[in-house]
């Protein structure tokens, strides 16, 4: 859940024509507190206000923002559950993470209120710093949240030659930076591609 800021509650730049939809990879902003918490799986659903167009089984990078700076994770979307502030609190307030104060305020005079359902949460074993999102990949980080496609990358990355086999780096489910530096986004496919780990978490409340 990012602070509520007055950019916060605008709709973020829409980076992926709406014929993509299927391809955004979804890209986060989160305080440290709750990028903690989800990758220890005590947090499975990422509170936002403004509704976000992707589809379940989206990849989503993980943004911990000040005083980390860093991409620390990625998750696939589960599902984005749309309802007003109430009934998704009495559904999803005991794995946001959040107390209900918190949860009022940050929702305060909103009709509606979007919990992120987030599962195959994969650390990465070395964060990727704002300062490679910066120089070695050209990519700023949101305030909220912004769009990425794979196929930013696709088109700038050649397959192998050899084999004709796609290079590494032009797998499904890429995230679209402008490359620059190929290091900091191959730990950020060893992520996406590794099996995740069976995490212990609670289950949403029906």
């Amino acid at each position: 859940m990012p602070r509520r800021t007055a950019s916060s509650t605008r709709r973020a730049p829409d980076d992926v024509a709406a014929d993509d939809v299927d391809e955004r990879i979804l890209f986060l902003s989160i305080r440290p507190r709750f990028t903690e918490a989800i990758m220890a799986g005590e947090k499975t659903v990422e509170l936002r206000r403004s509704r976000m167009q992707a589809t379940p089984g989206s990849q989503v990078l993980l943004y911990s923002s000040s005083p980390v700076k860093a991409v620390v994770a990625t998750a696939v979307l589960e599902r984005i559950d749309s309802r007003g502030p109430e009934e998704l609190w009495s559904r999803s307030g005991a794995v946001s993470a959040v107390t209900k104060a918190e949860f009022d305020k940050y929702f305060a005079g909103a009709e509606r209120a979007y919990g992120l359902h987030l599962h195959n949460v994969t650390s990465l074993p070395e964060p990727i710093s704002l300062r490679e999102l910066r120089d070695g990949l050209g990519v700023e980080p949101p305030q909220s949240f912004r769009y990425l496609t794979r196929a930013q990358v696709d088109s700038l990355l050649p397959r192998t030659a050899a084999s004709g086999r796609p290079s590494p780096l032009s797998l499904p489910h890429v995230p679209g930076f402008v490359l620059r530096s190929a290091r900091p986004l191959l730990r950020v496919l060893d992520a996406l591609a590794s099996p995740a780990r069976p995490r212990r978490s609670q289950s949403t409340p029906s």
